[in-house]
């Protein structure tokens, strides 16, 4: 859920974020509660920067990187449709370098189709990855406001947090 800035502050100070990071001048973070979620094996999908990658590889036993692609046409076409920037910005991030141009990428996803063929192609890389669909074991984090796991000194050792 979004936050003001004071609110995100106090909260990470609470211990509230298993993991934070800051991208386009925002801060995002996975709720601390996730690594228990994750603990008792249910499969957490998040949104992430790719900045933070290497993190959350180090952090839990077994982790899925799905990269979401769109063509540049596209990307395009929904930050404009998106109205949450000015011309300018959007232009900009159109333009950014790939913060992570060497990240581990596990499956990938073409998303300029619809937002069900999108979901169709995640849902078949979750059961391949060998977390059954239908297990009820499978729950979203979705931005702007989360993104998935650790740091505040309660998260369990990435030995033994389990994927699914």
């Amino acid at each position: 859920e979004p936050m003001t800035e004071d609110q995100f502050t106090k909260a990470l100070d609470q211990g509230a974020f298993a993991m934070y990071w800051q991208a386009h001048g925002l801060r995002y973070g996975i709720p601390a509660w996730v690594d228990g979620e994750v603990r008792d094996g249910l499969v957490v999908v998040a949104n992430v920067s790719r900045g933070v990658i290497d993190k959350l590889d180090a952090r839990y036993q077994r982790l899925v990187v799905v990269s979401v692609t769109v063509s540049e046409e596209v990307r395009a076409q929904r930050l404009r449709a998106r109205r949450r920037e000015p011309e300018p910005g959007i232009g900009q991030r159109l333009a950014r370098p790939d913060p992570a141009p060497g990240h581990r990428v596990d499956a990938v996803i073409q998303n300029d189709g619809s937002l069900a063929d999108g979901g169709a192609q995640l849902l078949s890389i979750i059961q391949a990855a060998g977390c059954p669909a239908d297990s009820g074991r499978t729950r979203g984090l979705l931005p702007p406001a989360s993104t998935v796991l650790h740091e505040n000194g309660t998260s369990p050792d990435p030995g033994e947090v389990p994927f699914c």
